[in-house]
């Protein structure tokens, strides 16, 4: 698996079958394209030890990483020459991606003894750097959800942490629809229209939700996934639960719901356009300062003139949420 395209955007994965390259083929498995001689070149390289690491980054990372320190778990930094870099450098693990100034070639290293020690999801440390290319080409980030129904429509659920989106996407999926992505959303246009695309990221699951769906709670049995215990909080991917065939890279864009927990509900409230740019807006991740941002608001813009959009309120039974759900969705035109 050498070649992807995601949100448009071709790769061109290159490096040796180390445990980092192949999670990285994991990471992108659902993107899978035909080879692309425009293709971004993203290099992946486990090196054994900090002396390698220093002689493979470019100048200005090895004259910083000497000296860096962040508690965070990923951090962006910039160089001189326009170069980011993406670096999660603590007492725990050492890992470095790092984007050419032309955001023509994206590097991605592990120091061997640091990833068995503390490994650290591959979306971390790339999605970053993925969201300065894609700012780069007109493709917006949302913290959202997005998923197409059985019925092939596509539906961007917005809410903020804890307001509903994971509970909202299980009583999809398992009904039927496929899931691009539970929090992190792109947005892009396709010949003229919106298109919604995704990665594989984990559900960020907590007690609350796996007591409504006992399906999940028999999927962390079988793998030991264990709770964040700081948040209280598990993390499982969707095909862990439902098979790979709940997943989906991209698809057209039909509808926006912003997400509400209201007990009086299921119901759906048409929004005012005015009243959803900004919503869109706060939920919009914009790229680095240094990215321009009249390519990604003018999606959101475009989205909010081809769709509806409505506040849904969920209603306090996730069982009925989904079927219900899906049948609004199925009428839209």
């Amino acid at each position: 698996m050498d070649f992807f395209v995601i949100c448009g955007v071709p790769l061109q994965l290159k490096g040796d079958s180390s445990p980092a390259r192949l999670a990285i083929e994991e990471f992108f498995r659902l993107c899978l394209s035909k080879p692309d001689e425009k293709a971004i070149r993203l290099s992946v390289q486990e090196l054994p030890d900090e002396k390698s690491l220093l002689a493979y980054v470019p100048v200005w990372l090895a004259e910083l990483l000497p000296h860096w320190h962040d508690d965070k778990e990923v951090s962006l930094v910039y160089g001189e020459t326009k170069e980011r870099a993406a670096l999660a450098v603590n007492q725990k693990a050492v890992y470095v991606a790092w984007l050419s100034a032309t955001s023509d070639r994206l590097c991605y290293c592990a120091l061997k003894k640091t990833r068995e020690k503390t490994p650290l999801s591959v979306s971390s440390l790339l999605v970053p750097l993925l969201r300065e290319i894609f700012a780069d080409r007109g493709v917006a980030l949302i913290h959202a959800a997005a998923l197409q129904t059985p019925q092939g429509k596509g539906v961007l659920l917005c809410a903020e942490s804890g307001g509903g989106k994971t509970t909202t996407s299980l009583s999809l999926i398992r009904n039927g629809a496929r899931l691009l992505a539970d929090d992190l959303s792109f947005l892009s246009t396709h010949n003229g229209r919106v298109q919604l695309h995704g990665l594989p990221e984990g559900l960020n699951l907590t007690q609350e939700t796996i007591d409504f769906f006992p399906e999940v709670g028999v999927a962390l049995a079988n793998t030991g996934v264990s709770a964040n215990i700081s948040s209280k909080k598990f993390t499982l991917a969707a095909s862990q639960i439902y098979g790979d065939a709940c997943m989906q890279a991209s698809c057209p864009l039909d509808a926006i719901c912003f997400v509400r927990v209201d007990p009086e509900g299921p119901s759906l409230e048409p929004m005012p356009i005015h009243l959803a740019f900004g919503k869109l807006l706060n939920s919009h991740t914009f790229a680095s300062k240094q990215r321009p941002v009249q390519k990604t608001v003018a999606v959101l813009g475009q989205a909010l003139q081809e769709v509806p959009v409505y506040v849904l309120n969920t209603g306090h039974k996730p069982d009925k949420l989904g079927p219900w759900l899906m049948a609004q969705l199925a009428a839209l035109p």
